[in-house]
């Protein structure tokens, strides 16, 4: 099981209301602020085999209804994901998540042969939420010193949506 150091979850809980997340080698979500939460889904709450972002956004319906762009972002996402998975390729993680993605998703079927590899990279994301309505974000990713492996990824919206952000997260506190 992939640990993260408890300075890096105190930051990301620190970032709060500006959504950010820490993904692992193998992207296992490993920590995640309330504004992630609110707007992705409730890692914690999943199982521990659910608890990463391309099974997520494979293999969760809602995944499809948050991300606005789904079929780019997944299609981005798993290009990404190959070029991780290419660091690691006899590592049995990476191999079963590979496998069992393609037993749930057509599209990971589908687009795995394609090849498409892709670097990090930050940019921007369309976010849907059922209170906020639709939200650009602007991301960063960062690479852990400590961990090059572990890549946390932080948003910021514009300021409006930001402050609604923030008073969301407040009411529900």
């Amino acid at each position: 099981m992939e640990t993260l150091a408890p300075a890096v979850t105190d930051l990301v809980d620190r970032l709060d209301p500006h959504p950010t997340y820490v993904t692992g080698r193998s992207w296992d979500v490993l920590a995640a602020n309330r504004a992630a939460r609110a707007l992705w889904t409730d890692w914690p709450a999943l199982p521990p085999a659910e608890r990463n972002m391309l099974w997520w956004t494979f293999m969760d319906p809602a995944a499809r209804t948050v991300l606005i762009e789904w079929q780019t972002e997944a299609a981005a996402q798993l290009a990404r994901f190959r070029a991780a998975a290419a660091r690691h390729p006899d590592d049995p993680e990476f191999g079963s998540l590979i496998q069992r993605l393609h037993a749930g998703s057509s599209e990971v079927r589908a687009w795995w042969p394609r090849h498409d590899v892709a670097p990090l990279r930050s940019g921007t994301k369309r976010i849907h939420h059922p209170t906020l309505g639709d939200v650009t974000f602007h991301h960063v990713v960062l690479q852990l010193a400590d961990n090059p492996e572990q890549k946390l990824v932080t948003f910021t919206a514009e300021q409006p949506d930001q402050i609604r952000l923030a008073q969301m997260l407040a009411i529900g506190s």
